[in-house]
């Protein structure tokens, strides 16, 4: 049983395009599905980050908790050993220069207010207090008898006579600096006594070794002798009062390195060194603000503006909020730091607008890379499909080009073998049109070779110095041996006295006979052709201009294309389209130049103009290999 074999042949033209349907489909399907697959993987990118970033958030949120716990500590951080109510004093003064807390209160062993604190009875009273005593009442009755301002002079000089300046009443101020500002708050202020008493109170309130004044009373004295016109600031002035606020609401402290409330209604807060008598004090806006441009510095790079503020809502409600929460923890309890959601989402879209930017980029360099080898597949796909064509024709027009002259030639030779008579006329006449058809043979023959050797790069040229009259002979007997001068009105002109040039005789030749030929094939029956040589320039011009059909404009831009052929209705011509683009590659290879000049329907002039011989620098002639 014999078997049937199926073929299936397409066209050219719809093989070329299913060819670039199918070049397109295997391009496109490829794009499609890695920008489906960048845009997965855009999203899912998109999903991780924004909980990596949220857990990022928290660890940093977490991590600044801690830095600012630690700045807590280190503000009261201030170990010192036991201290008497001298030395608390001075502790005092000094530390408050270096602390970055707005107060200071020192305590005793059992966490009592030692300095500042308001003035209280001594628990033993010493001599020295007895003594300042009966001074005092001695002054009550003096008063009765002397002027009470000389009265407070005399009881001030008294004390001091008999060193009593550290001397303390019942409700322990001191007696000295309590008499003085009563003496200079009578005597006139252009007493000899003023000025003098004047600056040893403002010595004695600036002053924070013994005698230790009060604070309660150094802000007192501060404040009157102001009134009388002292001079100067008191630096400590607004951590004393602060100090004393304190010591008025004081209660003890539960823990250490732990910030908590004072007693007072202020929102002043307090927190205890361990092993140090030194109590910080701090109001609460001015730390806030410290702590949070601490944590905000260290989110500078990311542009966050991170809050400190007491705990809003339960920790098991946050999430309902938004935002990320981190708590300072048990320095700073009912406290934390905040990060608005409204900050988060600038962040994520940054990180995914660049992750973004990098897949977008890389799809799309990867499709545009896909696309310029398609096009360049494409191209070259055309390109093969054309020449094929191209290719295809030429040999069906090689073929008949051929056939013609040679079953012409056949046909003749059979008629004179076959004629026993062979009459002379007729033998003459067949003999000549034989001739001819062998002459157009052999000129197609050349034309075809001298094409393929151009084509493999293997036309040699010989230049030599000729005169351009040589060529013009040369090409006119061509030319008449072909063309009966009966058919065609054919005149040729050359200036005298031209300049040589360097040509090669044979290629030169063939130019210009292929350029009569064209002429001689697009004219009608009344042929009228024209060739002349004129010096230009600097240069020799081979004219050819003719009375035929003339082409449009838009084919001059192809004319010397190979296999190209400008057909005008009325005209039916052989060839293959080879005639001028063998004429470009000669007159190119001869360093010259070709101007083209047509009318439609009434003639063309194809001008080749070559540099004339003393211009030519024979060294950079073009001679292809």
């Amino acid at each position: 049983m014999s078997k049937r074999r199926f073929s299936f042949r397409l066209q050219p033209r719809s093989e070329l395009i299913l060819t670039l349907l199918a070049l397109t489909f295997a391009v496109a399907v490829p794009a499609l599905t890695l920008l489906w697959s960048t845009q997965q993987v855009l999203e899912g990118e998109s999903r991780t980050l924004g909980s990596d970033l949220a857990a990022l958030h928290q660890f940093q949120l977490e991590t600044a908790a801690l830095g600012v716990a630690q700045s807590i500590q280190t503000r009261a951080r201030q170990t010192v050993g036991p201290l008497n109510l001298m030395a608390a004093s001075e502790l005092f003064h000094r530390r408050l220069r270096d602390s970055k807390s707005d107060s200071l209160l020192i305590l005793d062993p059992r966490n009592r207010p030692v300095y500042p604190a308001p003035s209280s009875p001594p628990d033993d009273s010493t001599s020295a207090d007895k003594a300042a005593d009966e001074l005092v009442s001695l002054f009550h009755k003096k008063t009765i008898t002397n002027e009470l301002a000389l009265a407070y002079l005399e009881l001030a000089g008294d004390l001091a006579a008999r060193n009593l300046e550290g001397a303390r009443s019942q409700s322990g101020r001191l007696f000295l600096p309590g008499v003085q500002l009563a003496a200079i708050s009578l005597l006139p202020q252009n007493h000899p006594q003023f000025l003098p008493l004047l600056e040893a109170l403002n010595l004695r309130v600036h002053n924070y070794s013994s005698p230790l004044l009060p604070a309660s009373q150094r802000l007192f004295l501060w404040q009157q002798i102001q009134t009388l016109g002292a001079k100067g600031d008191l630096p400590s002035l607004a951590a004393e009062r602060m100090a004393i606020d304190v010591a008025c609401h004081f209660h003890p402290p539960i823990s250490t390195n732990c910030l908590e409330r004072s007693g007072t209604t202020a929102p002043i807060w307090q927190i205890l060194a361990p092993g140090g008598p030194i109590l910080s004090l701090f109001h609460e806006a001015p730390l806030r603000d410290d702590l949070e441009k601490e944590v905000n510095s260290t989110f500078k790079s990311q542009h966050y503006q991170v809050q400190l503020r007491r705990t809003q809502v339960a920790r098991t409600d946050r999430a309902f909020l938004g935002g990320t929460h981190a708590a300072i923890g048990v320095v700073w309890p009912g406290w934390e730091l905040y990060l608005p959601p409204s900050q988060v989402p600038l962040d994520l879209a940054r990180s995914i607008q660049q992750q973004s930017r990098l897949h977008w980029t890389t799809a799309f360099c990867a499709v545009a890379l896909g696309a310029v080898l398609a096009a360049l597949a494409i191209r070259r796909f055309i390109q093969q499909a054309q020449l094929t064509q191209l290719r295809h024709d030429f040999l069906s027009t090689v073929t008949h080009e051929l056939r013609t002259p040679l079953t012409s030639i056949r046909m003749l030779v059979d008629s004179l073998a076959e004629d026993p008579q062979r009459e002379p006329e007729r033998t003459q006449q067949y003999l000549e049109i034989i001739a001819r058809e062998n002459l157009r043979l052999s000129r197609l023959v050349d034309d075809f070779l001298t094409f393929s050797r151009l084509e493999s790069g293997r036309m040699n040229y010989e230049f030599h110095l000729i005169a351009p009259e040589e060529i013009v002979e040369a090409a006119t007997a061509a030319f008449m041996s072909r063309f009966t001068p009966s058919s065609c009105d054919f005149r040729s002109e050359v200036t005298c006295g031209l300049p040589q040039i360097q040509a090669d005789v044979s290629a030169l030749t063939t130019a210009l006979i292929n350029l009569l030929e064209n002429a001689y094939k697009y004219t009608g029956t009344d042929k009228k052709i024209y060739l002349s040589v004129t010096n230009t320039d600097k240069e020799v011009c081979f004219a050819v201009v003719d009375n035929g059909s003339g082409f449009d404009l838009e084919h001059k831009d192809r004319l010397f294309e190979k296999f190209y052929r400008a057909e005008n209705s009325g005209y039916k011509t052989n060839g293959v389209g080879l005639g001028l683009h063998l004429v470009k590659a000669i007159v190119d290879a001869h360093r010259g130049r070709i101007e083209v000049q047509s009318t439609l329907e009434q003639g063309s002039r194809f001008a080749i103009y070559l540099p004339s011989a003393p211009l030519l620098d024979l060294s950079q002639v073009l001679t292809p290999s």
